[in-house]
């Protein structure tokens, strides 16, 4: 009885120290966030050093995850807040990708990216080796498959070249004793092995789809199956989808199909409170900017800090400004690229219409302004509906508004 009590609370106080433990390296982490976040803050606040606080940031960001392995299980949300950070981990919590925008490119998007993964309850760090010409990619999903009784990892990275120009990709990872190994070839074409698969596409060719980011290469768990979408020589996305099915320890090509069924999921009612508030949060702070307040925010500042705002929009937003800003650095645009327009009613907006496929028209509120309207896009990706395009900004000719 003696034993059974002694054990009994000597389980306790270890239950006790560990469940401490855990709290400490939690309220650690949460204070090397913050930190963390206003050094990635600080990238775009000056171009002219954008590289440098690029540079900082990973190095720092680099030293939190060696330092605390508790890190692969943290989820870093006030990083992932900006919408430039995509924290993605698998299925068994072993393999964690992170990547990130380093905010230093134009409509090229910059990515780095970081492997964190565990072994035997140890957790390691790696940093790939970077070409300098390599735009890098984010990571969107990784797929977890077990092949007589190995475990491997399948990524599906993005890459960000144009408005226009984009890819998605899927590669294989593995963990080797301490080791991460990316050179498993697990994908049969008719003549080659391969260890990644990558689409080359036109992103406009896919811009009505409603999440974000585009979910081109698929995997079906019951049917073993990965699907690569068919690209015309326009790098148009079709409709057809390449099938690799797993065989004799392979994802072997096996045929095109074309796959009604895997189709997007939409979410049935569209949230058009977000495009009006949006809209007219828009509108009070340029009514706030002509007032000439000095508290106020920039307006690329604003668009980058917006929750309402998708990641397409602002990297959309970012590479037009920026490009015009190139063109003739003193003028920039001529015109607000959100309300397609050089002047905007004071007053805000309403609801005009709401299309069939995610399109919301709003028309100015003013019977001075009568006519005026804006046409916006939203779209519902991590479980709410966010605003994904407004204007000029991701709306394709024929949608947008008259002038």
């Amino acid at each position: 009885m003696k034993i059974r009590k002694t054990t009994s609370v000597l389980f306790f106080i270890l239950s006790i120290l560990f469940a401490q433990n855990g709290h400490s390296q939690n309220n650690n982490l949460n204070q090397e966030e913050k930190k963390l976040v206003e050094l990635y803050s600080n990238i775009s606040k000056n171009q002219e050093t954008a590289d440098q606080n690029s540079e900082k940031f990973e190095k720092e960001f680099i030293k939190v995850l060696e330092g605390n392995p508790a890190s692969l299980e943290y989820n870093f949300s006030k990083l992932t807040e900006s919408n430039n950070w995509f924290i993605r981990t698998s299925a068994d919590g072993k393999f964690r990708m992170y990547t990130w925008d380093t905010q230093t490119g134009g409509t090229m998007h910059f990515f780095n990216t970081i492997y964190q993964y565990k072994n035997n309850s140890k957790v390691f760090t790696k940093i790939p080796a970077r070409n300098g010409k390599d735009a890098g990619s984010f990571c969107s999903k990784i797929f977890t498959v077990t092949i007589n009784k190995l475990t491997y990892y399948l990524p599906v990275t993005n890459g960000v070249y144009s408005n226009r120009d984009a890819s998605q990709s899927i590669s294989v990872f593995t963990i080797d004793g301490d080791k991460l190994d990316d050179s498993i070839k697990l994908f049969k074409t008719k003549t080659k092995t391969l260890n990644r698969i990558d689409v080359n596409y036109d992103f406009f060719s896919v811009v009505d789809r409603p999440e974000r980011p585009v979910e081109l290469i698929k995997y079906d768990e019951k049917k073993k199956s990965i699907y690569i979408p068919f690209v015309n020589d326009k790098l148009q996305v079709l409709d057809n989808y390449f099938i690799y099915q797993l065989s004799d320890n392979l994802f072997r090509y096996v045929g095109i199909e074309k796959l009604n069924e895997i189709t997007i999921k939409k979410e049935s009612k569209i949230d058009t409170q977000v495009a009006l508030k949006f809209i007219n949060d828009y509108c009070e702070f340029c009514n706030q900017q002509f007032k000439k307040n000095k508290s106020i925010l920039s307006t690329d500042d604003w668009i980058a800090k917006n929750s309402l705002l998708s990641i397409s929009f602002k990297k959309s937003y970012k590479g037009l400004v920026d490009a015009a800003k190139k063109e003739d650095p003193e003028l920039g645009l001529d015109f607000d690229p959100i309300f397609d327009a050089q002047d905007f009613p004071e007053n805000g907006f309403e609801l005009a219409s709401v299309d069939d496929d995610q399109y919301i028209t709003v028309k100015a509120k003013d019977p001075n302004w009568a006519g005026f309207t804006i046409k916006i896009k939203v779209v519902y990706q991590q479980n709410k509906w966010l605003v994904d395009g407004a204007g000029v900004i991701n709306i394709p000719e024929n949608k947008r508004a008259k002038r």
